[in-house]
């Protein structure tokens, strides 16, 4: 008797793909929702005067060779702003505005709460899938990421 024989092999695909599996446009709409989310925690910090700690983990090599893993802090961008009382919303992706029919600003409204109707409605937008196209555009627009040499 193998030893195998032992364990019941099936064709049972995985329920929840890793990231590593995940298509380029899967990757490309979790960057986006990421993006939505971390402009949510600015604009909420904005509401109630308090800041924004956002943190990241950074790897460089010491003398000899070894990886060492840092915290520090991250500072990201608002991707809104205000033009004579009214506020305006720029989804980006790879820094890159998210153009749809050529315009890439969302007229949000007077006050800091219709920023957030705003992300929930891109939120929707992109789980639907209805900004595929355009982030598959912007990712093939990219250069390609060059490996770091030792």
């Amino acid at each position: 008797m193998s030893i195998l024989n032992e364990l019941k092999f099936t064709n049972q695909a995985r329920t929840i793909v890793p990231a590593y599996r995940a298509s380029p446009l899967d990757k490309a709409k979790n960057a986006v929702l990421a993006n939505i989310q971390t402009q949510r925690l600015l604009v909420n910090a904005e509401i109630n005067g308090t800041p924004v700690n956002l943190t990241k983990e950074v790897k460089s090599k010491d003398a000899d060779g070894a990886v060492i893993k840092t915290i520090v802090n991250r500072k990201p961008r608002k991707s809104w702003w205000n033009h004579q009382g009214t506020y305006f919303v720029e989804l980006m992706f790879a820094n890159q505005p998210i153009s749809v029919g050529g315009k890439s600003a969302i007229e949000a409204g007077t006050d800091l709460d219709s920023i957030h109707k705003v992300f929930n409605i891109l939120e929707s937008a992109v789980a639907a899938g209805e900004l595929d196209k355009v982030l598959m555009d912007i990712k093939a627009k990219r250069k390609p990421r060059s490996k770091k040499s030792n």
